[in-house]
């Protein structure tokens, strides 16, 4: 005996809504963004899109979530490979602005989630500041190579460096929503990463 259906299946791919909802955060942020723009984002009614993810700030949560996993997973496979640290670091940080300043400016969603919420959200500032974390340590351990190799200075520990980085990152960032032109960036970026040359 076929056993009653307990409702209607999702009829949506549940990963494909998510990066549309990141896409219309990004873009506009959360409090510009409104649910009629995630309906039109996704194509869903309200109630499929609560149903699936919860309320608007869960939406957002769930959104930035998806955004960091990326950003990470795309960060460790550039930052550990076993060729040149300079060479990674230089295809990083060409992958970080390329992403963030991508359709004219949006910025990083981090950091704009960082600052547009950050004295308002806990769950927000500890996922920002959990992926912040994550590059420091990508970072030290990828300038702390290229000391060994005689690439970058050594006069300065690998995590001071590492640090300098982080801070020249979130700047870059808040830049891009001008735009920031990638001519610019580029010089920006040799110049960063000139102060770690051996």
């Amino acid at each position: 005996m076929t056993p009653p259906r307990t409702g209607r299946p999702r009829e949506f791919d549940i990963d494909v809504a998510l990066e549309q909802v990141m896409e219309a955060f990004w873009e506009r942020g959360y409090e510009a963004t409104t649910v009629a723009d995630l309906m039109e984002a996704t194509g869903l009614q309200k109630g499929s899109l609560y149903k699936a993810f919860g309320d608007k700030h869960s939406l957002y949560v769930a959104s930035l979530k998806l955004y960091l996993e990326q950003t990470a997973q795309s960060s460790r496979a550039c930052l550990r490979t076993e060729g040149s640290p300079r060479e990674a670091l230089e295809q990083w940080f060409e992958f970080a602005t390329g992403g963030c300043s991508r359709d004219g400016g949006r910025g990083c969603f981090g950091v704009n989630a960082l600052v547009e919420l950050g004295n308002l959200d806990e769950e927000v500032t500890r996922l920002v500041d959990g992926q912040f974390r994550l590059l420091g340590k990508l970072f030290a351990e990828v300038i702390a190579r290229g000391q060994s190799l005689g690439e970058f200075r050594t006069d300065t520990p690998a995590q001071e460096l590492a640090d300098f980085l982080g801070v020249f990152l979130s700047g870059l960032n808040a830049k891009a929503r001008g735009p920031l032109p990638r001519s610019r960036a580029k010089r920006l970026i040799a110049s960063a990463l000139a102060a770690l040359d051996a």
